[in-house]
């Protein structure tokens, strides 16, 4: 009986023992998530950090956080150096201290913490897509808050781009449409159909998303417009259709929209379009103080200024590679609209400019620019893809330092663009000894003085 019950006990211990290591068992090996069985840790970890973590609350036992913890771990790798995940262990002590300051209900449960933001609780599926244009919005709220910017809610935003919605008419259908050169989505709506207002907000978001980007975003009341409705055989609202990049479409080449009618998709899914069929918009060269109003005056705008080494010390085919470096960084950072792309030549017209800026220690130089909070940060790495996105990334979650500008930035001066060409050198004109030497002709070249 006594060797029965000591068998009973070292049994319940040992599996006691099995249960602490089995502990966050399911990321197991996992270095890209962080378990967390302690409070102090997560206070540490999570609550006084720098940067944005995305935090599942879990149990190793439960089947709903097994089932997920696959897509958490995808989800991990391929945020990494980006954004922090980490499983709270609610099977620990400290877990459930945890959790008890967090709305916790069914299992998992996830949130979104920032250090400039209250913890966000994270309703949606662990789908890639939504979940990181969720975490970029997070960032660009960051990155705004840390300049000073206001921060708009997402009602002011929606609202700011319904005037970038294009409304289509028969009448005006061929130039808005057909003889449109950009990438062209067009919704066929109804006044009373709730899927239309359903997606009348993620319709408004995506137009101001691909502000400049070569895509037009239209709308077309089906009900007011028939004989557009019937070419192309509408019969639900909405009905949602895309075509390609470039001028003289024509009906034929529409073709429905094969991704989910929320903003995120619908960007993703232009922007790829438009690097398929259309013209890739161009980094537009700062040649006066217009342009650089035009792009980057305005709530919550980045402007992210190249300078380039002079014509005549990289050559047209080097200050391409420049360029092309900079597209690539700009397609990726196009999505969430906060940054928008300048380029101009140093050395020459906008000295002023470069100096007040902080950019004298050469070519080629990178700043990210807020006109609206006169606020500045400069790249102090290499000039590359790899370099320039990090850069950004640093600035977006904090670990780029910004500076105030002393003051408002030198007027930009007016200069030609380039043309696409070598530069060609000065040809100095040959001078005579007499010239240089400042000899008239009836001086005595012997005996003269100089």
């Amino acid at each position: 009986m006594i060797k029965s019950r000591m068998i009973t006990t070292s049994l319940l211990a040992l599996v006691c023992l099995l249960f602490r290591f089995a502990t966050g068992a399911t990321y197991e090996g996992d270095t890209n998530v962080q378990v967390i069985t302690e409070k102090q840790i997560f206070d540490q970890s999570v609550l006084q950090s720098d940067g944005i973590w995305f935090v599942q609350f879990c149990k190793d036992e439960n089947e709903n956080c097994r089932e997920s913890a696959v897509a958490f771990s995808k989800i991990a790798e391929a945020t990494r150096g980006f954004f922090h995940l980490a499983m709270v262990d609610m099977d620990s002590a400290g877990g459930q201290a945890i959790a008890a300051d967090y709305s916790i209900a069914k299992l998992p449960v996830h949130y979104i913490f920032s250090p400039e933001s209250k913890p966000n609780k994270y309703n949606g599926e662990l789908e890639p897509q939504k979940l990181l244009q969720t975490l970029m919005d997070q960032t660009v709220k960051t990155f705004q808050m840390r300049f000073g910017a206001p921060v708009n809610e997402n009602k002011e935003q929606k609202s700011s781009g319904k005037d970038m919605v294009v409304k289509a008419t028969e009448s005006n259908y061929d130039e808005v449409v057909l003889n449109n050169p950009d990438v062209v989505l067009v919704a066929f709506v109804a006044p009373w159909c709730g899927y239309c207002k359903k997606l009348e907000p993620e319709w408004t978001e995506a137009a101001r998303r691909l502000e400049k980007e070569g895509v037009s975003i239209v709308t077309i009341d089906a009900t007011a417009e028939k004989n557009l409705a019937n070419i192309y055989g509408v019969e639900g609202f909405p009905t949602v259709k895309y075509f390609p990049g470039g001028p003289n479409k024509s009906h034929e080449m529409a073709k429905d929209l094969p991704v989910q009618r929320e903003a995120g998709p619908i960007v993703e899914f232009a922007l790829k379009l438009v690097d398929q069929t259309g013209v890739p918009r161009k980094i537009d060269e700062l040649i006066s103080q217009e342009v650089l109003g035009e792009t980057c005056n305005g709530k919550n705008k980045i402007c992210v200024i190249a300078v380039l080494p002079h014509i005549l010390d990289s050559s047209a085919a080097g200050r391409n590679k420049y360029l092309e470096t900079l597209s690539a960084v700009q397609k990726k950072f196009r999505s969430g609209g906060a940054y928008q792309f300048l380029w101009f030549e140093g050395g020459n017209m906008q000295l002023k400019l470069e100096a007040a800026l902080d950019l004298t220690f050469g070519y080629p130089a990178i700043v990210a620019v807020s006109l609206e909070r006169a606020a500045y940060s400069v790249l102090r790495g290499s000039f590359k893809e790899a370099g320039i996105s990090s850069f950004l990334n640093g600035v977006i979650t904090g670990r780029q330092t910004t500076v105030k500008m002393s003051g408002e930035l030198p007027t930009v001066q007016t200069v030609q663009p380039w043309d696409g060409e070598d530069g060609s050198p000065i040809e100095e004109e040959e001078m005579s000894l007499d010239e240089i030497m400042g000899w008239d002709d009836d001086d005595d070249k012997d005996g003269g003085e100089l």
